[in-house]
C-alpha cells in the first residue's frame, strides 16, 4: 500500500511525497517533482516495524501529515489487526503510532461466541472534510481468526475525528459500502482508497 500526497511546501523537487511499506523494514518516504520519477529520502523507514498497511494524507488545514497504520494487538485473548494513528509536522519525524480504533464486544456480536471468529480493523484511509477528518474503515469479519487468517469478508464503515487522534463510529456501524452476494465479484471484499 502506498500513499501519494501533493506537497509543494516541502521544497524543490518535493512537489509530491509518497509513503510506502517495504517488506521487513517499515514505511519509507520518497519524493518526486512530477509524480512519475521518485527518489528515496533515506534507506531508513520513517515508521519502522508496523504492519504492511498504512494510509497517509497531508492535512492542509492543520499543516500536518497524518497516518493510519495497521498493527497486531491481542484483543480479548486473540491476535487482532487494529489501526493506529500517527502524525508528523515535517513528514520526516513521526509520532509513535497509538491505537485509534480497536474492535469491541459490539463488533464481535456476529460471531455468537465462536472463539475462532472475530472482527478486525484492516485499514482506514483518511481525508479532510471541512472541520472533520473522515475515515473509510475496512472492517474485516474474520471467520478463522487463528494465526491471523485472511478468511472472511470486508466491508467499509465510516469513522470521524476532529483531531486525528480520537475517532468515533458514524452511522451505527452500518456499512457505507457493502459487499455483494457470495460468489459475485464484490462478494467478499469491498475496500476503500484515498485521493490526493
Amino acid at each position: 500500500y502506498s500513499s501519494v500526497m501533493k506537497t509543494p511546501h516541502m521544497g524543490n523537487g518535493r512537489d509530491y511525497t509518497l509513503i510506502a511499506w517495504r517488506r521487513r523494514s517499515g514505511h519509507h518516504i520518497c519524493f518526486s517533482e512530477d509524480g512519475l520519477r521518485w527518489t528515496d529520502w533515506s534507506s531508513e523507514p520513517v515508521i519502522p516495524v508496523y504492519g504492511d498497511i498504512g494510509w497517509y494524507t497531508y492535512d492542509n488545514r492543520d499543516r500536518l501529515f497524518r497516518g493510519m497504520v495497521k498493527r497486531i494487538l491481542e484483543v480479548r485473548g486473540m491476535q487482532c489487526r487494529i489501526q493506529n494513528w500517527t502524525e508528523s509536522t515535517d513528514g520526516y519525524e513521526w509520532s509513535l503510532p497509538r491505537p485509534a480504533i480497536v474492535p469491541d464486544e459490539k463488533d464481535d456480536q456476529w460471531t455468537e461466541g465462536n472463539p475462532n471468529m472475530n472482527t478486525q480493523i484492516y485499514s482506514i484511509p483518511i481525508v479532510r472534510y471541512g472541520p472533520l477528518l473522515l475515515g473509510f474503515m475496512d472492517v474485516f469479519r474474520c471467520t478463522d481468526a487463528r494465526d491471523l487468517s485472511k478468511a472472511g469478508v470486508i466491508d467499509t464503515q465510516l469513522v470521524s475525528s476532529r483531531d486525528g487522534r480520537n475517532w468515533e463510529r458514524v452511522g451505527d456501524r452500518r456499512p457505507i459500502v457493502g459487499i455483494g452476494q457470495r460468489g459475485s465479484w464484490d462478494g467478499g471484499h469491498v475496500g476503500s482508497a484515498k485521493s490526493l
